[in-house]
């Protein structure tokens, strides 16, 4: 089956690549920045009931770390998936959205995922796989359906549940979370 990535960093084309050393979000600057307030506003959320976005300015009261002003903090929102869903993955699953190199199984995939924050001009690549070791497919639609707006930490657990159980949507999006080496290819 092949394979396919948006890769934005033009660089990691055309040489082997291994997840052990890069594609891992805990080693991402702006996860590492946002890492504590994404956990304790997800912890808070879930205890709660309120929103994701609610609960920032209600804890900004008792942490002077988060301002609900500053749009770090509010974009910190987007990255809290990834954490959360880890949250929730059975024990027996070794690989996790943090710690992963994620691909398509198909090319209008990635097209699709083009849309996202900073993916314009990236470049679409196959997957040449070295070795494998771990994958795990998912439905990608399960994130896609949580609504920053209004999602709450519950909200977020019960998406996280179906993707990681592989359940696909009526409308599935199948992204590959990979742990391995590999090479991307160019595709014009």
């Amino acid at each position: 089956m092949a394979l396919y990535r948006l890769e934005s960093d033009r660089t990691q084309i055309g040489i082997d690549l291994d997840t052990k050393t890069r594609d891992n979000n805990l080693r991402h600057p702006d996860y590492a920045r946002h890492a504590q307030i994404m956990r304790l506003v997800y912890v808070q959320s879930l205890l709660s009931g309120q929103s994701i976005l609610q609960t920032i300015p209600s804890l900004a009261d008792h942490f002077p770390q988060l301002d609900p002003f500053n749009p770090e903090h509010q974009a910190c929102v987007c990255c809290i998936w990834d954490a959360a869903f880890d949250l929730h993955r059975p024990p027996h699953m070794r690989i996790g959205r943090t710690d992963c190199a994620y691909f398509f199984t198909e090319r209008a995939a990635c097209e699709y995922y083009r849309n996202y924050s900073g993916m314009s001009s990236a470049q679409l690549c196959e997957v040449q796989i070295l070795e494998t070791y771990d994958r795990f497919t998912g439905d990608m639609r399960w994130l896609d359906a949580i609504d920053e707006r209004t999602a709450t930490a519950r909200d977020i657990a019960a998406a996280a549940v179906r993707y990681w159980a592989g359940e696909m949507s009526a409308d599935p999006l199948p992204e590959v979370l990979f742990q391995g080496r590999y090479r991307l290819t160019p595709v014009p």
